[in-house]
């Protein structure tokens, strides 16, 4: 609808202004007209994210994944967001609370929808060698490399993987 336009245009404004507690209201009243906007979620989860409110961040993601997962056909629904992008941003939210097992298993889903995104990779290394997990991190070192062989961060997560007890 026109009305929800408008409110998505506004809060697209305020986050430029840097006025998150408005642009947060504005997402709000979206979801409050219209409860299958995955859009509206996933953007106040990232609002929630961009203020380092974890929990908010977490539960917002949360739900929509459920969302997304119940309307995975659905474009309109949908629009430009995938389930292993909102996969990969519950991962992050659970990895900056410290919830490694949480992060890995959301990264893990991610990766089996879009096995070779470097960005993805790229979290279940930092987090297989957060958890210590030598064997887990060297598969997805090899991975990584072999799809993005001029990252440059490749031989640092190499020496960190080889000092791991």
């Amino acid at each position: 609808t026109k009305m929800i336009k408008d409110l998505f245009v506004s809060y697209a404004d305020l986050v430029k202004k840097e006025n998150f507690n408005e642009a947060e209201e504005k997402l709000v009243e979206i979801v409050s007209l219209d409860q299958k906007n995955l859009s509206a979620f996933f953007k106040l989860a990232s609002l929630y994210d961009e203020q380092k409110k974890w929990s908010e961040a977490r539960q917002t993601y949360e739900y929509a994944l459920k969302l997304a997962r119940q309307h995975k056909d659905d474009e309109t629904i949908m629009e430009e967001l995938t389930i292993q992008e909102i996969y990969f941003s519950l991962a992050w939210v659970e990895k900056e609370i410290g919830d490694i097992d949480a992060a890995l298993e959301n990264i893990r889903e991610a990766l089996e929808l879009e096995g070779n995104s470097p960005r993805f990779l790229d979290l279940i290394l930092d987090l297989s060698i957060m958890r210590k997990d030598k064997e887990l991190a060297s598969v997805y070192l090899e991975k990584l490399a072999s799809v993005n062989p001029e990252n440059n961060k490749i031989s640092d997560w190499q020496e960190k993987i080889n000092s791991l007890e």
